[in-house]
């Protein structure tokens, strides 16, 4: 089909809902959907932001010739490479297809991976452009200004989108603003257009593979493909494509050009190709998991063509009046949960990936998935999720399966996992939690980050933010406070959490300080209604020695908010300066109180430990509680 510049709007009259099958590459859609469009008398538009490109074939798995010759495919060979090629471009192409379709009494089957060129033509969305001037002249300003000086103007113009911006995040303030003024419209008022899913706009089918089938079909896929992608690759150089084969879009094409250019092997090339086709696949699932309309069909090594009969049935409506969910094949295998073990500085965290929204966990699964003996064994969960207007949310639990608001050494886990496992390309990133929006700074040296820094916020000392009972705008800074015949000098405050510091002679000895008795009795004292954190600190030349008993957890090997506490605490005592240099017994943690706003920012690595599966059966006993 030949592209086409007109921008007058094309009608496209839907009486019945639109058909799609989807699923993540390599997933075996491309086959499938021959048979499937046959039977159903279709043809085929491809929603795929990489199959418009010609002279692509091989590193995009495009349909064959043979293929095309017997089913119509729309919506492929549309541009050469080089050409600029937008989703509002695609979304009125495809609008333009379909009408050509419908004319013809003919249905349209949609094929693609999800995504925003899927939901562009689904749902119909809008997609506000840039104007390079506009976005200059708002960077000079903020250039000059600052980004603190864009946010409040936002905040004037559209506080829903400012209250979920951090201040100091240029780009994104930037961006708000830059929309704003192209549109007319607020920035937030496209972020909702994102959460609603017109339920009878389409009638589509999903491929769910096990993860490590998908890896074992892409990593066939890949090793097969690498020499004609190496011959296709240099005919694509030569005729001055290289600018776009090397972008971050172009997944194998870079990695061949780089082989061609002998900075890698093949086999060093072709390995890179499945890394970042596993996570692109990964990418996929979370956003067609988000689209409550999809119908999972469970599918096993030979992919979609397992199925084929199945789909086929639903989207001729034989099974419409089932509710879209999960079909599953007989004999085909239990789906298991992934999980990711990780920890900052000894503090250990469970990692579960949720960024399409689908995964609920009670407290007696994270308590038994926390649990040293009898689960994983962790100092909490973490399930990282959507979020309007942030990157993502940190869904943190402590041990005992309650919610918490924050965790710096769990942030810096979330961020490396994110980045490393290419959910992210950003190195600046926001995480929304239950204390708020946090601003991240990844240091990735070599594809992997080394250590994250996090705008920890500015501490709370009055009573009633903590909470503490007493005057609710009165502190407790520098007071005596007694336990079990001992007392101590300590200060109290909030982190996005409450924190009681206490503050041990220096000529004691650290590590024979009770804390497993002295914690939990602090923790629960009447003083404190959602129970406190506890710190036992030595500051002394620069740095600061700390153990911590964690509400909810015990002891364990570390804590970020923590960390900000104790400098707080040792500040103000006189004690410290306003960076030092935290020493837990797992590890360091840098610790900085900037004076001109009173933010913390904390800065420490984070390490992966190791990827599982969780066995359905042990997750069916644990969300009852009987794990034994």
């Amino acid at each position: 089909m030949a592209a086409s510049t007109a921008a007058a709007p094309v009608a496209v009259i839907v009486r019945e809902p639109l058909l799609a099958l989807v699923g993540p590459t390599a997933s075996g859609k491309t086959e499938a959907a021959i048979p499937i469009a046959e039977a159903l008398g279709a043809e085929i538009v491809c929603v795929d932001s990489m199959l418009v490109y010609r002279g692509m074939d091989i590193g995009t798995a495009k349909p064959t010739e043979g293929q095309r010759q017997r089913v119509p495919h729309h919506l492929v060979d549309l541009v050469d490479p080089v050409e600029p090629f937008s989703v509002a471009r695609f979304q009125h192409l495809a609008r333009e297809a379909m009408a050509d379709i419908q004319s013809r009494g003919t249905r349209a089957l949609l094929v693609g991976s999800g995504g925003l060129y899927y939901r562009a033509v689904v749902d119909g969305l809008e997609f506000p452009g840039t104007v390079a001037r506009t976005r200059a002249l708002l960077q000079a300003e903020a250039d000059l200004l600052g980004p603190e000086a864009l946010h409040r103007r936002l905040e004037g113009f559209d506080p829903e989108a400012a209250r979920k911006i951090d201040p100091s995040n240029e780009r994104r303030t930037i961006r708000a603003l830059e929309v704003a003024a192209i549109t007319g419209r607020p920035f937030s008022a496209f972020g909702r257009d994102w959460d609603t899913y017109t339920k009878d706009a389409v009638r589509a089918a999903g491929i769910d593979l096990p993860r490590a089938v998908l890896h074992r079909r892409i990593e066939q896929r890949v090793l097969a493909m690498m020499p004609r992608l190496l011959d296709e690759t240099r005919r694509l150089l030569e005729r001055g494509f290289g600018s776009f084969l090397t972008s971050s879009q172009a997944i194998g094409y870079a990695e061949a050009a780089a082989c061609l250019e002998a900075r890698v092997s093949q086999g060093e090339a072709a390995a890179t190709a499945a890394r970042r086709t596993k996570a692109l696949a990964r990418r996929q699932m979370a956003w067609l998991r988000r689209d409550p309309r999809v119908r999972w069909f469970a599918a096993g090594e030979e992919g979609a063509l397992e199925v084929v009969e199945e789909i086929e049935a639903y989207l001729r409506g034989d099974q419409a009046e089932r509710r879209p969910g999960r079909s599953r094949p007989r004999g085909s295998r239990r789906r298991q949960m992934q999980f990711s073990k990780y920890h900052g500085t000894g503090n250990d965290f469970v990692l579960i990936e949720d960024v399409a929204d689908r995964i609920r966990l009670n407290p007696e699964m994270i308590a038994a998935l926390c649990d040293r003996r009898r689960g994983v064994g962790a100092d909490g969960l973490i399930r990282i999720a959507p979020a309007p207007d942030a990157d993502f949310f940190m869904d943190y639990y402590n041990a005992e399966g309650e919610p918490a608001e924050m965790c710096g050494n769990g942030i810096r886990c979330l961020a490396k996992y994110v980045f490393d496992r290419e959910l992210t390309s950003f190195t600046e990133l926001d995480v929304l939690t239950r204390a708020g929006l946090k601003h991240l700074v990844l240091d990735a040296r070599d594809g992997a980050v080394r250590t994250v820094t996090v705008d920890m916020g500015p501490p709370a000392f009055e009573r009633k933010a903590i909470p503490m009972v007493g005057e609710p705008t009165e502190t407790f800074i520098g007071q005596q406070l007694q336990v079990d015949g001992r007392t101590f000098t300590a200060t109290a405050l909030s982190m996005g959490n409450p924190h009681v510091v206490l503050f041990v002679d220096p000529t004691e000895d650290l590590a024979a300080v009770p804390v497993a008795t002295l914690g939990p009795s602090i923790e629960v004292r009447e003083e404190f209604p959602n129970r406190t954190n506890v710190e036992f600190i030595q500051p002394t030349n620069g740095r600061i020695r700390m153990r911590v008993w964690e509400r909810g957890v015990g002891e364990t090997m570390a804590c970020g908010t923590g960390a900000c506490a104790s400098l707080a605490a040792s500040v103000l005592a006189g004690l410290a300066g306003r960076t030092a240099e935290v020493e837990f017994p797992g590890g360091l943690l840098g610790v900085r109180w900037r004076e001109d706003d009173d933010h913390f920012f904390l800065t420490g690595p984070a390490v992966c430990v190791y990827d599982g599966e969780l066995d359905e059966r042990w997750l069916h006993q644990a969300s009852e509680g009987a794990v034994r």
